[in-house]
């Protein structure tokens, strides 16, 4: 779990380059005023033994859901809101990266948060194998 996290983080640090500021799920983070930013959280969900045979040599599917959170200021028709989603389900739609299948990729309009931004969450969910 650790590696896939990793690498989760890793892929998507590298594809968003210096969009915004990119905040982990388990990072504090204050909001900067009229500041657009992006929050990652990854989500293990399900794990199965996909075959039996010798130990070290069985195979283990781990399934798992990131949501990139957008928030952007609101006031300006959410324009940059769905630019930014767009990137952020482009980076992931159909991607493969360190073993790490993705699918299924959602955005779904959030709206004003309460606190002066309007959000945008992309869902996906992902899926990869582990040998033990």
């Amino acid at each position: 779990m650790k590696s896939a996290v990793a690498a989760i983080r890793s892929y998507f640090q590298t594809g968003w380059a210096n969009e915004t500021k990119i905040v982990f799920d388990d990072e504090e983070y204050t909001p900067q005023a009229g500041v657009p930013f992006v929050r990652l959280n990854i989500r293990h969900t399900m794990g199965d033994q996909a075959t039996i045979g010798a130990p070290g040599n069985n195979r283990h599917e781990q399934l798992g859901g990131l949501t990139v959170q957008i928030f952007t200021p609101q006031g300006n028709a959410s324009v940059r809101a769905r630019e930014l989603t767009d990137k952020a389900a482009d980076l992931f739609r159909g991607k493969r990266t360190s073993g790490i299948r993705f699918y299924e990729t959602t955005p779904r309009e959030i709206g004003p948060d309460g606190n002066g931004f309007y959000q945008i969450n992309v869902d996906v969910r992902f899926q990869y194998s582990l040998y033990a």
